[in-house]
């Protein structure tokens, strides 16, 4: 396994350019896959109660206030 003379593998000029590119390849290659996290688990969202009446206007326009900027009126 000792036998790998690696002076002469890297004096060839191809050689060269495939070692270096390899080397910019694998380090590309890291790089993205080190950046790349999975995806957060998406929380259930919670159930509705069913409505007894239907929601007026004003109830309706609450309820979206409510659940876009979660302030209550």
């Amino acid at each position: 396994m000792n036998d790998t003379d690696w002076e002469s593998i890297f004096q060839d000029r191809d050689s060269l350019l495939k070692a270096a590119a390899i080397s910019y390849f694998g380090l590309a290659m890291y790089l993205a896959l080190k950046k790349n996290k999975p995806p957060k688990k998406v929380e259930p969202l919670p159930e509705e109660r069913p409505r007894k009446r239907p929601l007026t206007l004003s109830e309706m326009i609450s309820k979206m206030i409510e659940e876009t900027y979660g302030i209550q009126k």
